[in-house]
């Protein structure tokens, strides 16, 4: 995004509208920088690494829409479909 990252934007939507931010689907090209970095393993939001099959894709946004209060902790899937917790 040109004018504003991902991290930069759930955080504004979080004071606007904080019950929408728990469905939120970060997706990546994986060019993580320190602080980026930080941010993923610091939120409780899925982060998806391109290239994303459309059946994670599609999965992840059903599961997103379907959000509940309840904390968990990031997940990440990488390129290929593999899913590891903990967002590293």
């Amino acid at each position: 995004m040109p004018e504003v990252d991902g991290a930069a934007l759930v955080r504004r939507l979080g004071v606007m509208e904080p019950e929408l931010t728990r469905r939120v689907v970060f997706i990546s090209g994986g060019a993580y920088t320190s602080e980026t970095r930080g941010f993923i393993e610091t939120v409780p939001h899925l982060v998806l690494e391109k290239p994303v099959r459309p059946e994670v894709l599609m999965a992840s946004v059903d599961a997103a829409l379907d959000a509940r209060d309840e904390e968990r902790e990031p997940v990440v899937a990488r390129a290929g479909g593999d899913v590891t917790a903990g967002g590293c």
